[in-house]
């Protein structure tokens, strides 16, 4: 986890980018494929945790054959990067930016907003979820 303090008091709070595995159980039958995330909360003095971005996907299913993603130093954008093919080095890349949350009962704070779309570009390099680019 990591945070970064906002200039009017929220705390954006950051968890991933990871990539983890569900395996199968009789119970609860998983595909053992790889799942990535990348999540950031909006924390006020209110101390309530709300979703300012949530993303990730499980891979090798209908999804892209891997994926990663970048944050800004400054964390006003981040981007997904979808490698759709196994076969092919072209990426895909959806950038989301920061921007006041102005829903009612949003408290103020921020959220995440698409704010821009790729294609045929390069994965971060160095990656960043190095254990899906072996």
């Amino acid at each position: 986890m990591d945070y970064k303090q906002m200039p009017d008091g929220h705390l954006l709070l950051k968890f991933g980018p990871r990539v983890w595995s569900l395996e199968g159980s009789a119970c609860f039958p998983g595909s053992g494929a790889p799942i990535t995330e990348l999540k950031i909360f909006d924390l006020n003095s209110d101390m309530k945790l709300r979703p300012a971005l949530a993303l990730g996907t499980t891979l090798y299913g209908p999804g892209p054959a891997s994926q990663d993603f970048t944050v800004s130093n400054d964390w006003s954008r981040v981007t997904e990067f979808d490698k759709p093919d196994a076969n092919t080095d072209s990426w895909t890349s959806t950038t989301w930016c920061i921007t006041t949350n102005n829903h009612k009962d949003s408290a103020g704070g921020f959220v995440y907003e698409k704010c821009g779309e790729k294609e045929d570009v390069q994965g971060p390099n160095p990656p960043v979820l190095k254990e899906l680019r072996q």
